[in-house]
């Protein structure tokens, strides 16, 4: 919600919508302590980035960047190579020790921040780690992504695959494909390595060729959900 108000002042120039991007963003300080989720990246790159990108004061904003990584990097484990996402729970009846998602490919841009304009090596280092084995290990053959790897807590081993807010853990949750295609986009931009490039092409080539895909080409909630039409009426236009 803040960055959507820095992207309405940025387009309109109205100093109204300035006043409330600079409120409900100041508002978002108390994220900067959060140790206990991976979702600092989406929180605070969305709302404290914008606010930086478009006002330029790295004094009012950048320290929350800055501090909001470090606290991100909390969360990585070595053996793993990754970015531990939630705690460990008992959720929906199974167990989960060290659970990694697809959506957390949406933070590294944080850490990918924090690298190149606060020289956190350490920042760098944590987001290619995160992104190469993501790209080894989340993925079916096909370069669709499972949504929740679950690792054991007492080694790199994978414990289980669920589907998360997917249907299913066979099928692809369409968001989580999102998330891998705009990570691993971004990733390629900010590193320039191929492994990851070739992982973002091949995750959009899925996404391009996934059936069953709507005449709107606005993606079902789930490509492996059942009982998905195959014929709906459209009033949007078709794509070419």
């Amino acid at each position: 919600f803040p960055g959507s108000l820095w992207l309405l002042y940025e387009g309109t120039g109205d100093d109204f919508w300035k006043e409330k991007a600079t409120l409900y963003t100041l508002n978002q300080k108390p994220i900067t302590e959060v140790t206990d989720n991976h979702d600092i990246g989406f929180m605070l790159y969305c709302s404290v980035g914008n606010a930086l990108r478009i006002t330029g004061d790295r004094e009012k904003w950048g320290w929350m960047l800055e501090k909001g990584a470090k606290n991100l990097c909390t969360r990585f484990h070595e053996d793993l190579g990754l970015i531990q996402s939630w705690d460990a729970m008992n959720w929906h009846g199974n167990m989960l020790h060290r659970p990694v998602i697809i959506d957390n490919m949406m933070n590294l841009e944080l850490l990918e921040w924090a690298k190149k304009n606060a020289n956190d090596k350490k920042a760098g280092d944590i987001s290619l780690s995160h992104a190469l084995v993501t790209s080894h290990r989340h993925f079916r053959a096909d370069s669709s992504a499972y949504h929740v790897v679950d690792y054991h807590a007492e080694n790199a081993n994978i414990n289980a695959y669920l589907a998360g807010q997917g249907a299913n853990a066979g099928g692809t949750w369409a968001r989580g494909q999102a998330w891998a295609i705009y990570g691993f986009t971004m990733m390629a931009r900010e590193t320039g390595n191929p492994e990851i490039l070739d992982r973002a092409i091949k995750c959009a080539d899925w996404w391009i060729n996934a059936k069953p895909t709507p005449d709107d080409c606005i993606p079902y909630w789930d490509y492996g959900a059942a009982k998905i039409p195959q014929k709906i009426r459209c009033h949007f236009r078709r794509c070419t």
